[in-house]
């Protein structure tokens, strides 16, 4: 790796070899992401927030059942996307509960 005036900056290797990975299978259950997204879409417009976050665990299994930001976006419909709504707010802003 060279820095911006092409002076060497370390020697990179590889510090092990590649595995083939393992199978992943997400924990977000449709329905209850629906009804999450859903819920606090309406409960933000009635109270006027700003902002709200929903995250759905299953308590014995630590898995992610649902999680849901508003304001929100569609990566597909990118023309009128705030910039406020891209971040994950459950994974990026911090709470006290």
């Amino acid at each position: 790796s060279k820095d911006g005036v092409g002076h060497v900056i370390a020697l990179l290797g590889t510090v092990r070899a590649e595995e083939p990975g393992k199978e992943l299978e997400l924990s977000i259950d449709h329905r209850i992401q629906y009804l999450a997204y859903r819920y606090l879409a309406d409960a933000v417009t009635q109270v006027s927030a700003a902002a709200g976050s929903v995250i759905v665990l299953d308590v014995k299994t630590g898995e992610v059942l649902a999680m849901a930001n508003v304001p929100s976006y569609n990566p597909n419909q990118t023309v009128d996307t705030r910039i406020d709504s891209l971040r994950n707010r459950c994974v990026t802003d911090t709470f006290e509960p």
